[in-house]
């Protein structure tokens, strides 16, 4: 597997790539950004992304944040998208976190 640096791209650029964590309400996607943010701040409770056991949804906007990191030795920027989740019991949830969903792409 070739080297990758910031000279072998056009203007120092890394590649992007990013993660859209989907799911229903309560299941641990903003956890599961920042594991995979792999975050040293989180390690000391400085989570990107706040998480905690409710229940009713922790998240009601879309959130992002990007992270520079190496991806089988290649550097990257990758953006981790956290939404709102997919089912609530009430129509005004849906539709509010559809449209929070959408933003996402």
């Amino acid at each position: 597997m070739p080297n990758y640096t910031y000279t072998d791209h056009s203007k120092g650029v890394p590649p992007y790539a990013g993660v859209i964590v989907l799911g229903n309400s309560g299941v641990g996607k903003s956890w599961l950004c920042n594991i995979i943010l792999n975050d040293d701040d989180a390690a000391v409770g400085k989570e990107r992304f706040h998480h905690d056991y409710a229940p009713g949804a922790v998240t009601t906007h879309t959130e992002s944040f990007t992270s520079f990191m190496l991806l089988k030795e290649m550097p990257i920027d990758l953006t981790i998208y956290n939404v709102p989740g997919l089912l609530e019991s009430d129509r005004e949830s849906i539709m509010r976190n559809k449209t929070e969903i959408e933003k996402a792409f």
